[in-house]
């Protein structure tokens, strides 16, 4: 494939924003909950708002660039190196400020890494729509996906496991050691090492210039201002059938909201599972996510609502019933340990949930990448990533509370509750949305007509 480089290069980017998200949205939580509350560490949950406010400053990153770095590349290359000093910083000082209870600082810390990410992830996302050929055009949610499902891994599974030093007695050293193979120091300090190279390499040797491009289509996509870029998000926030996704999303997301924020944390942390055997499991069906994303790109291109729509449904059932259910009935034998039905449970509960979570994302990576006027990609895509990003955002404004007060499962239950009114609701309306013609998502001719004007 001649735009294997390109796709490798771009998933290894993807990757770079997915690995700190798991870090600090799953790792952190599960090896630090001993010194937090719940609703501490919904504060430090909160740090991925910048994603949900991104499209605020995409405008700057589409407008202002160095024409003779290139214009995503102009972008590309400062956050990385950004992201590589911050995870050295946090690499000597996240612990201590963990154990000392400092939440508002990290969560300052976080989020200004976050919205660093966000930045990367406008320009990236743009330059995957340039600089694939239009045949292979589809693989771009493939690598986004992917890419980030492998960073979260390596942050979360991966390392939770070489953390333990249970685990790697049992499946790393012959002998039995007293300390992990990684600590959250020496991991965080790699990765940003790693991250730098990376960064150094595309700076001098990667071309932002598209083979299928001419200079003069090139050049003519970079014709937008501030002004007229925000015209054309203010169009497409406009547009009814994306409003229709948007609040179908929002009320089925609610009922994963805590399973997804809060699962491995309870489990983990009340539930006294043992977090090793977790991230074995994790680890062993590693493959099985990156395998359900690929599939699912493709099956979801014929009709991505009614697979979203599909997916949505079985998701939530699946993170409704690991609350009520499974941790409901969570069996352990006479000495307190977990008993083997449970472990199975938990294990066939993850394949499951494994490869419904990979086939949701990547469906609705690819209804974004689809459904994306082209003629505005970067706006676009950008508007629509935001949008996804808001529906998750805005259940973490209170389920932490929530949980507080009135506890794990009946928050689960009232969510759940109303999810399914919105399901039933909505059905027709989401499954139509597949009967669109392209033009139906498209900026209007008459806001394009303005835009060129000026």
């Amino acid at each position: 494939m001649k735009d294997l480089p390109r796709i490798i290069l771009l998933t290894i980017l993807y990757a770079f924003q997915g690995l700190p998200i798991g870090l600090f949205l799953s790792t952190v939580p599960i090896l630090f909950k001993k010194y937090l509350t719940y609703a501490e560490i919904g504060v430090i949950m909160m740090c991925t708002l910048p994603f949900s406010l991104k499209v605020l400053w995409s405008p700057f990153v589409d407008v202002y660039y160095f024409p003779s770095f290139g214009k995503r590349k102009s972008w590309i290359v400062p956050t990385q190196l950004l992201m590589s000093l911050i995870l050295y910083y946090l690499s000597s000082n996240i612990e201590p400020m963990l154990e000392h209870k400092e939440v508002y600082t990290l969560t300052v810390i976080f989020n200004f890494f976050i919205f660093v990410i966000t930045c990367q992830d406008i320009a990236v996302d743009s330059w995957a729509v340039e600089i694939l050929h239009a045949e292979n055009a589809s693989y771009a949610s493939t690598c986004q996906s992917v890419g980030q499902r492998i960073g979260m891994f390596i942050s979360t599974s991966m390392f939770i496991a070489l953390h333990s030093v249970e685990f790697c007695n049992n499946y790393v050293y012959t002998l039995p050691g007293d300390e992990p193979v990684l600590t959250l120091k020496t991991f965080m300090m790699v990765w940003s090492n790693v991250q730098l190279a990376v960064t150094l390499y595309i700076m001098v040797f990667v071309s932002e210039a598209s083979p299928h491009q001419s200079v003069k289509q090139e050049e003519k996509s970079e014709e937008y201002g501030l002004k007229q870029v925000f015209m054309i998000l203010g169009d497409v926030a406009k547009n009814r059938n994306i409003q229709t996704y948007f609040v179908f999303r929002c009320l089925l997301i609610g009922t994963m909201v805590i399973n997804y924020n809060l699962g491995s944390v309870y489990l983990t942390n009340d539930l006294k599972f043992p977090a090793e055997k977790l991230s074995v499991i994790q680890v062993a069906l590693a493959p099985v996510e990156i395998l359900s994303s690929f599939i699912s790109g493709y099956l979801s291109s014929a009709k991505p609502f009614r697979y979203c729509y599909t997916f949505y449904l079985i998701c939530a059932t699946i993170s409704t019933y690991t609350i009520l259910i499974l941790f409901g009935f969570f069996a352990v034998t006479e000495s307190g340990e977990t008993s083997y039905s449970t472990i199975a449970h938990v294990i066939v509960l993850s394949i499951i949930s494994t490869i419904s979570s990979s086939c949701l994302d990547t469906a609705n990576f690819s209804v974004i990448f689809q459904i994306c006027d082209k003629r505005v990609s970067g706006v676009y895509i950008t508007l629509l990533a935001t949008v996804s990003n808001l529906s998750m955002y805005v259940h973490k404004l209170y389920i932490f509370q929530l949980v507080e007060y009135i506890g794990l499962f009946w928050s689960q239950g009232i969510l759940t509750g109303i999810a399914v009114v919105g399901a039933i609701w909505m059905r027709k309306r989401v499954l139509e949305l597949d009967e669109l013609p392209k033009e139906a998502w498209n900026v209007s001719d008459s806001i394009l007509k303005k835009v060129k004007q000026q």
